[in-house]
């Protein structure tokens, strides 16, 4: 069974500092974070979108992941 829904975003920068002004791009990651009820250990499956806006990052393209995470 599902136990929670959660909306995920997150925006970071890439590069060596943000302070002086080294940023070679942005990525923007949007999603959903769904956690099973925690019996017997904790479950939660992921699903997110990352958008990378890029200046000098050719190698760098935009995905979509899907994760399974447990703790036990």
């Amino acid at each position: 069974m599902i136990y929670m829904l959660s909306p995920v975003a997150r925006w970071d920068f890439i590069g060596k500092s943000v302070f002086a002004n080294k940023i070679y791009g942005n990525r923007l990651t949007f999603g959903i974070n769904a956690g099973f009820e925690p019996k017997q250990f904790y479950a939660e499956i992921r699903l997110n979108y990352e958008k990378y806006l890029r200046r000098y990052l050719p190698i760098h393209t935009d995905k979509l992941t899907l994760e399974f995470i447990a703790r036990f």
